[in-house]
C-alpha cells in the first residue's frame, strides 16, 4: 500500500510542477500551444539534471509570475535544497563562533 500512495504523491506532484511549466514557458517564452512544451519535456528528461533544472527554474517562474506566489513560497517549493545549504552556512557560522568563543 505504502508504494501506491508514493506512487500517487508523485504522479500529484509531476502534474503539479508541469502545470507550473507549462504556464511560465507560456509567460516566459511566449509559447502557446501545448506541443512546444511537450517537446521541451521531453528533451528535459533526456538530458537528465540540466534538463530537470531547467524545468524547475521555468516552473518557479510560472509559480512567481502567472500564479503570483511569495517568493519565499517559491523558494521553498522548487529550490529546497537552498533553505537546508543557508541553514547549514549560518549554522557552521554559529558553531565556529561559539568554539572560538569557548576556547
Amino acid at each position: 500500500m505504502g508504494g501506491l500512495a508514493s506512487f500517487a504523491v508523485f504522479i500529484g506532484l509531476t502534474v503539479f510542477y508541469m502545470s507550473a511549466f507549462f504556464d511560465g514557458a507560456e509567460a516566459w517564452f511566449g509559447w502557446t500551444g501545448w506541443w512546444v512544451p511537450v517537446a521541451i519535456i521531453f528533451a528535459i528528461v533526456f538530458t537528465g539534471p540540466l534538463g530537470s533544472t531547467f524545468l524547475v527554474v521555468v516552473a518557479g517562474y510560472g509559480m512567481y509570475y502567472v500564479w503570483d506566489w511569495p517568493l519565499w513560497l517559491v523558494i521553498a517549493v522548487c529550490f529546497p535544497g537552498l533553505i537546508v545549504m543557508a541553514v547549514t552556512v549560518v549554522g557552521s557560522i554559529f558553531a565556529e563562533i561559539f568554539g572560538r568563543l569557548a576556547r
